[in-house]
């Protein structure tokens, strides 16, 4: 049986709409805007919740404070969700000129 990995990656600074078409060109994958008050506002998210999916969205600040406290140094975060290939995400994405940092993986 395939694991699945739940894995959270973090930018210490950027843009959605910049950051939207490279993270699309280096993954193969098509964002979808989404807009929720939840999460104080845009976000892009591709494929359905339940199956592997990808959410890119600002790590935002309300009035209970920072939506991951633990990462408040971080201003994006890139959701690799339901992922069979997390190792191969990671290389991806830290060895592109983007520079994430994983910051959790869970593996279930």
């Amino acid at each position: 049986m395939t694991m699945n990995s739940y894995d959270l990656y973090g930018l210490a600074s950027g843009d959605l709409e910049e950051l939207r078409p490279l993270i699309e060109k280096l993954l193969g994958v098509k964002f979808v805007a989404h807009e929720s008050s939840y999460y104080d506002g845009g976000y892009y998210r591709t494929g359905p919740v339940g199956e592997e999916n990808f959410v890119l969205m600002r790590n935002f600040k309300d009035e209970e404070g920072i939506h991951h406290e633990p990462f408040a140094d971080v201003e994006i975060l890139f959701y690799a969700n339901r992922t069979s290939k997390p190792e191969q995400i990671e290389s991806i994405l830290k060895s592109s000129a983007l520079k994430f940092r994983l910051l959790s993986r869970k593996q279930l």
